[in-house]
């Protein structure tokens, strides 16, 4: 009786280090992977220009799928796309952006930005590009203002800005989406 009381007593002292254990490495984990997202960056080509996301920022990333024209919009508005019953308004960045309409390709993609900032807003771009460390950038001079966080070069001389999405979605100008 004795010895079986303190069998038991044991394995209880084990399980109890190995949840703890289990929690502790799991904490260390998430902190390291909070830091790596931290760093990373989703790369997009939006007409002639490279520019960058932050993750949670990037939403989901799907093929372009049919959209709906509406009329009476501006012709960066390209209309409405069904994604898995949910309606999104669809802007075409590089036309907000006055470099002219996106060609739809397969390498085009469409992202679901909105719902993190509380709307159904989706962004047509030319393609992804990546996933990009900023700590593998550097810093270059600019304005930070507009839609730009700020601006790296890579270490082919590529220039990328940062798109500052909150800015963008709740700005007048892509709000005002009626002709």
């Amino acid at each position: 009786m004795r010895k079986s009381g303190r069998i038991r007593a044991g394995r209880a002292n084990r399980a109890a280090s190995l949840q703890e254990f289990q929690q502790a490495l799991s904490k260390r984990i998430g902190a390291a992977a909070t830091v790596v997202q931290k760093d990373l960056r989703l790369g997009i080509r939006v007409g002639s220009q490279d520019w960058l996301l932050a993750l949670p920022d990037a939403g989901e990333v799907i093929p372009v799928p049919a959209i709906t024209p509406v009329p009476r919009t501006k012709p960066w508005m390209l209309g409405l796309a069904n994604v898995r019953g949910r309606l999104h308004a669809v802007t075409d960045l590089a036309a907000f952006f006055g470099e002219g309409p996106t060609p739809v390709d397969p390498r085009s993609r469409l992202l679901l930005v909105g719902q993190r900032h509380g709307s159904n807003a989706a962004i047509l771009v030319d393609r992804v590009l990546g996933l990009k460390s900023v700590a593998e950038l550097s810093p270059l001079p600019s304005d930070e203002g507009g839609w730009v966080v700020k601006e790296y070069s890579d270490a082919q001389g590529q220039h990328w800005r940062e798109l500052a999405l909150s800015r963008l979605l709740s700005a007048d100008a892509f709000c005002a989406a009626a002709a």
